[in-house]
């Protein structure tokens, strides 16, 4: 695994998605240095350019990233925007002349609100993001521009990942600041706690989403890294879409705390389905077998009562 490369760093290693790419790395015997913002502020330029030259890296894992919830994106839209972008900069530049190559995580939130359904990579140019994580989406999207430009220039070797919305063990668990699955898992586990037998919701709970698994996203990332030459960009999901009704109902289930579904429809519920069309990712990584959605979900649940759950 990843053998050909002498030094690793991965930005956002104490985050959700770094702690499981961290540990398919360990498990494999691979030495890395994980990048957290004690270790260096990736928004600092010279802090950064300083960094890289100590370290050396012939492969950079880019997880970091200030991203949250629909609440958070609609919230903070100047500082998301300009927080992603100035770490991805920062990045290439204090690589272009060692060579380093780069993984990059984008976001399915960089697709046009109008895009056909599924998402295919051609169309992530053709219009503005859905509004509430448009400035998110549109940061990630940069990073296409970005690593191309400095593939043509300098030579920097790229690949750029739109990942699907994640969950698993080890996720920011919070009503207002996460993504979709913790933010029903936290909600839930309010309600029983204060012994109510009601939840509020965000529209009717007919919105679809895909999702994929952390720990199989992080699988593929590492196979991505070991595969994948030059600058390129691709889906990654699991092409398992669920409405979201469904999955608070599950999840209710599994919790043993059945709550009435209080429908608020003066809240924003996003784009009505997200899914992606992946033969990029098929042709460039091969087949892979995705845990079971239920079964990960489960398993989520299980981790989530009892580390966080008091």
């Amino acid at each position: 695994m990843l053998g050909q490369y002498k030094k690793i760093l991965v930005t956002g290693a104490s985050g959700f998605l770094g702690q499981a790419i961290a540990d398919e790395l360990a498990g494999g015997g691979v030495a890395f240095t994980g990048v957290g913002s004690k270790d260096c502020d990736l928004r600092d330029k010279k802090a950064v350019a300083a960094f890289i030259e100590a370290q050396n890296p012939d492969l950079i894992l880019h997880l970091a990233a200030d991203c949250g919830g629909i609440y958070y994106n609609v919230s903070n839209p100047a500082s998301i925007l300009t927080n992603n972008l100035e770490m991805t900069l920062n990045l290439f530049e204090a690589v272009k002349n060692i060579k380093t190559k780069m993984i990059c995580i984008g976001s399915v939130d960089s697709y046009p609100k109008d895009a056909s359904i599924p998402y295919g990579e051609t169309s992530i140019w053709d219009g503005f993001p859905e509004g509430t994580s448009a400035y998110y989406g549109l940061a990630k999207r940069m990073n296409l521009a970005i690593g191309e430009a400095y593939f043509k220039q300098y030579g920097v070797e790229s690949t750029h990942i739109l990942l699907m919305n994640l969950f698993g063990p080890y996720d920011h668990f919070d009503t207002l600041n996460s993504h979709v699955i913790p933010a029903i898992i936290t909600k839930i586990d309010d309600a029983r706690k204060a012994g109510k037998r009601t939840i509020e919701i965000f529209g009717d709970g007919t919105a679809k989403r895909e999702f994929i698994f952390v720990r199989d996203a992080a699988k593929l990332i590492i196979d991505a890294a070991e595969k994948i030459d030059g600058f390129k960009f691709f889906n990654m999901g699991s092409g398992c879409v669920e409405r979201i009704i469904d999955v608070i109902e599950y999840i209710m289930k599994e919790m043993k705390w059945e709550c009435e579904i209080v429908k608020d429809f003066s809240k924003p519920v996003g784009h009505p389905i997200k899914e992606f069309e992946l033969t990029r990712m098929r042709e460039a990584l091969g087949t892979f077998r995705h845990q079971d959605f239920y079964g990960a979900l489960s398993e989520t649940v299980s981790w989530y009562l009892e580390h966080v759950a008091k």
